[in-house]
């Protein structure tokens, strides 16, 4: 993960590799595969002080047809699927060290899994030895 600050902005990509962990289903193992989720994000801070602002993420995800592990896939969604989606999100402080977003991903297009929204609520405790949460 990258970030660049431009106050008041601030602009982040990422990308990021999950392994799924084997399953059970009536004494067999199951196993799914992977999933790459890649993001770009644009943030504009509107009040530093309550850390209130907005963002705007594109995101893709990848549910691949593989496995770290080299597992053949007999669960899920064994054909793979991508998606492309948008997320429009607001966040904010609500104490000194507590931070909350919400926000919902849109699929504006895919394969596979198109259709599909996904909302997200983030909570993130902050450890900044002032007591203060600091937006950039």
């Amino acid at each position: 993960m990258t970030r660049k600050i431009l106050q008041p902005f601030r602009i982040s990509a990422a990308v990021f590799y999950t392994y799924a962990v084997p399953g059970e289903n009536g004494g067999k193992n199951t196993y799914t595969g992977d999933v790459v989720n890649t993001r770009l994000i644009f943030e504009h801070i509107l009040n530093d002080k309550t850390g209130f602002g907005y963002n705007i993420e594109v995101s893709t995800l990848h549910g691949l047809t593989w496995r770290a592990d080299g597992h053949d896939i007999n669960a899920g969604q064994r054909n793979g699927f991508t998606i492309i989606g948008v997320e429009p999100a607001l966040q904010w402080n609500f104490s000194q060290n507590w931070l909350v977003a919400v926000g919902c991903l849109f699929t504006v297009a895919g394969q596979n899994a198109t259709n599909s929204t996904y909302p997200n609520l983030s909570v993130f405790w902050m450890w900044d030895k002032s007591g203060k949460i600091t937006m950039r």
